[in-house]
């Protein structure tokens, strides 16, 4: 866990920040507007919680609201 923190999350978060232009943002699909935002704003913890539920928050289903998104409640 500390090797991806030192090593792929600066390099997550560069491309974040310099390669997805704001043109570019609102193209991606809501689930990678999430993962490319929390990059971008620095928040690790939050970027590998969302990374460690995808596959059961895909599953749910995701609704994008106002900029937001968010996941579907589980049935």
């Amino acid at each position: 866990m500390e090797t991806t923190r030192e090593h792929l999350h600066p390099q997550f978060r560069h491309w974040a920040r310099s390669c997805v232009s704001d043109g570019l943002f609102p193209l991606l699909t809501p689930p990678d507007r999430l993962l490319v935002h929390l990059g971008r704003a620095d928040r690790y913890q939050d970027l590998m919680t969302v990374a460690r539920h995808a596959e059961e928050d895909a599953a749910r289903g995701h609704i994008a609201d106002k900029g937001g998104v968010h996941c579907r409640q589980a049935p």
